[in-house]
């Protein structure tokens, strides 16, 4: 490849990031909602009452997350103010982490190539882009997850005492963002490398279970929370019920299907999900081959025994596959490296057929998002979505061979349709939540003293945009007392409208359109049918 290429590549390497960042930054602004909205509130409630122990929602004691998203969003407004910047940003910050963290483990393990492409794909695949911009506690899982694997392989690897503790600090601060769950990757990547490379004796090395007392030290803060508010049963909760009857799908979802995180990474790992089953299957037979290197058996254990597990238990959601991601993007790039050393076998024509298709495919589906579905008048944004396609279309059919061709077309599409998403598609569907407008109306037209409440609606977005903290009711009593005092609000659903007979003066009915994000469907993303899709929700403020 002549330095005539080289350069070219650096300036069409340096658009995408840009387009990248501008994609992550414009999902900063986006609106909260569903778990994401019940994480601002508690973070705002940390910020409003200054407690960073007992964590409460709406004023009740809360158990079912541990604190560090909560902790970082409340540090971030106390800098920032109550907004959606400050709730993500220091959220994105962990992210970074993550990618360097991921770079040096991935170098470590297999070189700069496979380091470089591998952050390149894991900071391009859709499930990046989605769960920065739709916050889960996922979202901080990963950083951390990534900078302990990174740690213990190089403890591993050199014997510093030093890498090893810092990876059980990760671990611990991978709890106190998820429980338990966060020690089940690293374990098994240390566990599995140690097993199959023969290493027995270094189980008895001391410094492990130094390292577990590093653990508990870093998640003390969030046990001591705990066992304040709920006692020995919240210290039960946090160890075993939380991420146990999750996955036994007696906590949240209940999912008896055991390909659920098969398909879902059609669209996570997107555009490169086929290079993934691909990398997967040859990793599978190098494995039965006996042909792994160490870094092989440290990332067999790290990705496979966590995916089983989940794939095997009956509470499933999107969300948790994604401290993987990271780790699905070195296998992908550590065999679409070795492919791409024997471009004529027949493995690699087919599979560079199927990538053109996905990345025209992909192409197509941004044009029809900007054209049809959502019609894009930012003159700015269409010359990203035009620079995106001529410059993706041309490495395509005029880049070099090789490597370059192969992924970067991909990067720079998935890129572009993620800006669409987060700077065009998002803010529109988000803003048109009831809760958020019942909020900006409150704001605007309320006078001191004047409160807002929240009835009958299973979310938490007035908890967190109302400028005075909001307060649940819990009954139609509550509701019709509330409704009978001075300086009343409350935001309630269709169904409590119709069947409460409010005395007189009854309340003035504000009806306002509502977008339930969460159960989108064609008959919403298609304009011809997308008003008849939207509910209606009813903000009610007293007469007196």
């Amino acid at each position: 490849m002549n330095s005539t290429w080289k350069g070219k590549e650096i300036g069409l390497i340096g658009v995408v990031v840009v387009i990248a960042i501008a994609a992550y930054v414009s999902g900063l602004f986006v609106d909260v909602t569903r778990d994401g909205s019940k994480y601002a509130a508690i973070a705002r409630e940390i910020f409003d009452s200054g407690d960073w122990i007992r964590l409460k929602i709406h004023g009740e004691p809360y158990d079912q997350k541990p604190p560090l998203l909560f902790w970082l969003s409340a540090a971030s407004f106390h800098l920032f103010g109550l907004s959606n910047f400050a709730f993500k940003l220091p959220l994105l910050l962990t992210g970074l982490l993550g990618v360097y963290s991921l770079y040096r483990l991935a170098k470590g393990m297999y070189g700069p190539m496979v380091a470089h492409l591998a952050v390149a794909m894991t900071v391009t695949t859709q499930a990046s882009f989605l769960y920065f911009m739709d916050i889960h506690t996922d979202t901080v899982l990963m950083p951390f997850v990534i900078f302990s694997l990174w740690q213990f392989w190089e403890f591993l690897d050199k014997g510093r005492s030093f890498n090893g503790y810092l990876g059980f600090v990760g671990i611990g601060l991978a709890m106190l963002a998820k429980g338990p769950v966060g020690a089940v990757v690293p374990f098994f990547a240390v566990i599995s490398y140690l097993l199959l490379t023969r290493q027995y004796r270094r189980m008895l090395d001391y410094r492990w279970y130094v390292g577990i007392l590093v653990t508990l030290v870093v998640i003390l803060p969030g046990l001591v929370g705990l066992m304040d508010q709920f006692g020995w049963e919240g210290i039960r909760f946090f160890f075993w019920t939380n991420n146990a009857e999750r996955l036994a799908g007696r906590l949240g979802s209940s999912r008896g299907d055991y390909f659920f995180f098969f398909h879902n990474l059609l669209y996570q790992f997107a555009p490169w999900m086929i290079l993934l089953y691909v990398a997967a299957f040859r990793e599978f037979r190098s494995f039965l081959q006996w042909k792994q290197r160490d870094a092989d058996n440290f990332l067999l254990g790290g990705i496979w025994v966590y995916f089983i597990i989940l794939a095997l238990s009956r509470g499933k959601l999107p969300n948790y596959i994604f401290m993987l991601i990271p780790l699905f993007a070195v296998l992908t790039v550590k065999h679409g490296s070795q492919l791409m050393e024997s471009q004529g076998s027949n493995a690699y024509k087919w599979l560079s057929v199927i990538q053109t298709v996905i990345y025209l495919l992909l192409a197509t589906l941004i044009v029809v998002l900007v054209v049809w579905l959502f019609p894009l008048g930012n003159l700015l944004l269409w010359l990203v979505v035009m620079t995106g396609l001529i410059l993706s279309g041309w490495v395509m059919w005029k880049g070099p061979s090789g490597m370059f061709r192969f992924f970067y077309p991909g990067m720079l599409l998935s890129a572009v349709f993620s800006l669409m998403v987060n700077a065009h598609v998002a803010p529109q569907i988000f803003a048109g939540q009831a809760s958020v407008q019942a909020a900006e109306i409150y704001n605007k037209q309320a006078t001191a003293g004047e409160k807002i409440y929240n009835y009958n609606y299973e979310s938490y977005e007035l908890f967190f945009y109302a400028k005075e903290p909001a307060y649940k009711l819990v009954n139609d009593l509550g509701l019709i007392e509330r409704m009978q005092q001075p300086g009343t609000w409350a935001l309630t659903e269709r169904q409590v409208v119709e069947r409460i007979d409010f005395p007189e003066p009854a309340p003035e009915i504000i009806p306002l359109p509502h977008v339930w994000v969460n159960r989108l469907n064609w008959e919403y993303i298609n304009p011809a049918t997308r008003s008849h899709a939207t509910d209606t929700l009813f903000l009610l403020r007293s007469r007196f």
